[in-house]
């Protein structure tokens, strides 16, 4: 699973992208996705993808879903940065940890562009960089105090 976050301030967007490699959709799903209640999983509700589309549409923003059957999905997220409704991207060091206790590989990265286009602060993580290392408490809270560090560098470029 690829996720990117790309805050750009020169274009006041902020673009948030998952891609998995996982059975994808066909044309019939991915035309009803969106719809409230619309899952195949036996343990959801179906309401992630309306709630993500409301939350970028209110900030003026949209959501792009291309999906191909035995391929994957890439969820496109498109946020006006600056929108007042626009929600806090959260605890991003709890979140990204918490894929290094799954059985799956996560490569993530996050990057700020000033108001002059120029990339200020960046940050790629791969969980395969961890493969051979048994994610005991101890590595999993050295991986999150990493990211909490990285992270407090941020504030400095993007008025939070």
């Amino acid at each position: 699973m690829q996720v990117q976050i790309k805050e750009d301030l020169q274009s006041d967007l902020l673009l948030f992208t998952v891609t998995d490699n996982g059975c994808g959709m066909d044309d019939e799903l991915l035309s009803k996705v969106r719809d409230p209640f619309t899952t195949t999983a036996r343990k959801a509700t179906g309401l992630g993808l309306s709630f993500l589309c409301q939350a970028a549409e209110q900030t003026g923003g949209e959501v792009e879903i291309r999906s191909q059957v035995g391929e994957g999905t890439c969820v496109e997220t498109r946020f006006g940065h600056s929108h007042w409704d626009r929600a806090p991207l959260g605890n991003l060091p709890d979140s990204i940890t918490m894929f290094f206790t799954m059985n799956i590989r996560l490569q993530f990265s996050h990057i700020v562009v000033d108001r002059e286009g120029k990339v200020v602060w960046s940050i790629e993580i791969d969980s395969d960089e961890f493969r051979d290392i048994a994610m005991d408490a101890g590595i999993l809270a050295d991986i999150r105090s990493y990211l909490q560090e990285q992270y407090e560098q941020r504030k400095e470029w993007v008025d939070l």
